[in-house]
């Protein structure tokens, strides 16, 4: 586990000075971070990006509307079905755009925070190992 890494490092540099334990701590303590963060870019990023996405699809959408029109005006032929397909890509696009985002965004905010806890009992379970073995004069 990422918490048994980092003690397992403070461990095995006992008999080292207390700086030398230390720094490796905190060295096994960052990697074990980097560990456990290092696919929630990946998934900010899709929360980011899917609301973006259904906002180009709506913004497609309208534009074919208004091309649909501009056509069936100028066939004289401009009825409210004209505007149908348009509308319907700009709101589907919107809902995927939606249902994507929203997940991503609850799962990213319910993980990082994880990553956070973790963290923090990390950095508290070394210093209090640190602390033993100081106070043991190893």
């Amino acid at each position: 586990s990422p918490l048994g890494a980092v003690l397992a490092a403070g461990l095995r540099n006992l008999k080292s000075s207390r700086y030398v334990m230390k720094e490796a701590i905190e060295e096994a303590g960052r990697s074990a971070a980097h560990d456990l963060e290092r696919f929630l870019t990946t998934l900010g990023t899709i929360a980011t990006a899917a609301p973006l996405l259904g906002l180009f699809g709506t913004v497609v959408g309208m534009i074919q509307v208004f091309q649909r029109f501009v056509d069936a005006y100028a066939e004289g032929q401009a009825t409210p079905d004209v505007f149908a397909e348009g509308i319907w890509t700009a709101l589907i696009t919107t809902a995927y755009g939606l249902f994507v985002a929203v997940p991503a965004v609850w799962a990213y905010n319910y993980l990082n925070g994880k990553v956070e806890g973790f963290s923090v009992e990390m950095d508290n379970s070394s210093s209090e190992l640190l602390d033993y073995f100081i106070k043991k004069g190893a």
